[in-house]
């Protein structure tokens, strides 16, 4: 009996510790098609896995020195897979049917380094099992596209579904969607790519389309609300496309930053863009070499190389590509982009992204049959410009995706550079009445006739966008710096007595008359308000700038119906409106 009821003990045992090392299985997996993306970075497993708790087990191997990782209760389906690698620590990836009794699938990485294993990262999607490397394992001549610039008329019909179960392996899925204050994050595994961003009205929204992309789940799909009160959409645009519609009065204000990597893109408006999230690559990068790299008669690539990894966005504004290198220093950097210009490469015109941002923009003149590509190599530290240029009509393009007629912008200020410089700053308050600070409604005006100005397709560049001091010959130097097409100050006046008010625009050399003229016969025009004219002033910033430069006082802050008219949004938004409607009369 004792014996007995020991064995019987021992089975139960047994079975208990049986049922809580198999729990979440009831079948063995199946694997049946096993692909690399054509990055090297992600290894992809799709099979059965649906909703079961995946068991495996890593170790390293020597001799060679090799690291695996076994998946538990799994058969493969496929022959014996080998993967050979040229340009990385990793030489070799085998996968294979390892045990039989147990099933056990066993993947094998060769490689010198010990602690690669922990650079691997292992996700469920699906019904597939993703295996992405934390770091690019490729060093060299390899590269992934982040942008091309085609519309939507051009883009290509996918009729085969394209879903996590059918992974294409140039595809990208998105994973994960983070909103936080006024950005909002997507990240995935693959390579993001992204076509030519436009602008849709009615209402005023702008479309960003990643291509050849798919969503893990419909969870992820939706309206995200951002904190400066514009919403953003994430939808299926087609089985291959994901579409992001941001609805914001501001278009131009918006960023789409890719990482170095290509899993992660942010978009974010430029007003804070300082506060981008994008993690684990901050470290900054320094130009190492610019030049053209192949020249055809139809084609040209223009190649800049990186001492580290880059975060760069990519949009093009009518004629220009406008591209920003979020962790390159102006400062340290804005010589070095100097390359030999042929018959469809121009040049850069180098600039900094803001005034309170010293990382680079770089802007390159297109032309109407000039259509740019963008890649980034593997390790993150390559760009290629590619200029496709033929001066032919290009032929119409088969099984495209039926879109309807919608009126892309057009833009009037394309090509023109605006230095919008906001008077005083920081710990100069300019003019002051009771607790209102002339500062503080001069930037309010500035960021408003910036966003004006950029929905008409300026570059616009603010002398600062938040309330920091600027010296009057640092305002200068941005804008003889940046060669300004035109340099607009804005300022509140001010008055020992309360009855003065009206609007007064300043102008010194004679080839900044007719844009004050027309600067301020539209503001007299569209704000009830007294007429104090055109006044020729010898104003520091208005004396010193090469550029055509005016000096608007646009209200009295020691009036107090004026003053409260000017730190409100009507008043503001008016003022705004009015100027832009004057730069464009003067660019007539």
């Amino acid at each position: 009996m004792g014996r007995g009821l020991f064995l019987y003990i021992k089975i139960l045992i047994l079975c208990f510790l049986m049922f809580f090392t198999t729990q979440g299985f009831c079948a063995d997996y199946k694997i049946d098609k096993v692909g690399m993306d054509y990055s090297g970075k992600i290894l992809t497993l799709r099979g059965n896995f649906s909703s079961q708790k995946v068991n495996y087990k890593a170790g390293f191997l020597s001799d060679p020195k090799r690291a695996y990782i076994d998946i538990e209760d799994a058969v493969f389906y496929e022959n014996k897979k080998n993967y050979e690698f040229k340009f990385s620590k990793l030489k070799q990836l085998q996968i294979a049917q390892f045990s039989t009794s147990p099933n056990i699938v066993r993947i094998v990485f060769y490689c010198d380094d010990d602690e690669f294993l922990k650079n691997i990262k292992l996700e469920k999607i699906g019904k597939s099992l993703i295996f992405t490397l934390a770091k690019p394992t490729f060093k060299g001549d390899k590269y992934f596209q982040t942008y091309n610039d085609i519309l939507p008329k051009e883009y290509k019909i996918s009729t085969e579904e394209n879903n996590i179960n059918n992974l294409k392996f140039k595809s990208y899925v998105l994973t994960n969607v983070l909103q936080k204050n006024s950005h909002i994050m997507l990240s995935g595994v693959g390579s993001v790519k992204i076509g030519r961003p436009f602008v849709l009205t009615n209402p005023t929204r702008i479309v960003y389309d990643i291509l050849n992309a798919v969503e893990m789940n419909d969870s992820i799909l939706g309206e995200y609300k951002l904190a400066n009160g514009d919403n953003v959409k994430i939808a299926k645009f087609t089985n291959n496309i994901l579409r992001v519609v941001i609805t914001t009065e501001n278009t131009s204000r918006y960023k789409s930053f890719i990482s170095p990597d290509a899993q992660n893109i942010l978009f974010t408006s430029t007003d804070n863009i300082k506060f981008v999230p994008i993690p684990n690559f901050t470290t900054p990068a320094d130009v190492t070499k610019a030049k053209i790299d192949k020249i055809k008669s139809d084609k040209s690539i223009v190649a800049l190389s990186f001492s580290n990894p880059i975060i760069h966005s990519v949009r093009r504004i009518g004629n220009n590509l406008l591209i920003d290198l979020l962790n390159v220093d102006y400062t340290m950097n804005k010589d070095k982009f100097s390359i030999e210009h042929n018959e469809q490469f121009k040049g850069f015109t180098v600039q900094k992204m803001s005034a309170n941002n010293n990382a680079v923009s770089l802007l390159i003149p297109l032309s109407e049959t000039l259509n740019p590509e963008v890649e980034l190599s593997l390790d993150g530290i390559r760009m290629t410009i590619t200029l496709n240029g033929t001066y032919e009509k290009k032929n119409p393009i088969s099984n495209v995706m039926p879109f309807p007629k919608t009126k892309i912008e057009k833009l009037p200020l394309q090509g023109k550079i605006i230095v919008v410089d906001a008077g005083h700053g920081g710990k100069d308050a300019g003019a002051i009445s009771e607790k209102y600070y002339e500062k503080v409604s001069a930037l309010a005006i500035s960021k408003k006739l910036e966003a004006e100005l950029k929905n008409q397709g300026a570059t616009v560049i603010m002398t600062r966008d938040d309330d920091t001091f600027v010296s009057l010959q640092d305002r200068v130097a941005i804008s003889n710096n940046q060669n300004a097409t035109i340099f607009i100050s804005i300022h509140l006046n001010s008055s020992e007595k309360s009855s003065p008010n009206g609007i007064e625009t300043h102008w010194y050399k004679d080839n900044s008359k007719a844009l004050a003229q027309a600067v301020h016969s539209n503001l007299i025009k569209n704000i009830k308000c007294i007429d104090r004219g055109l006044i020729n002033s010898k104003f520091y910033v208005i004396n010193h700038t090469e550029a055509p430069a005016i000096l608007v006082e646009v209200g009295f802050i020691s009036n107090i119906a004026e003053r409260n008219e000017l730190f409100e949004e009507k008043r503001q938004n008016a003022t705004a409106k009015a100027i832009k409607n004057g730069v464009l009369e003067y660019f007539k």
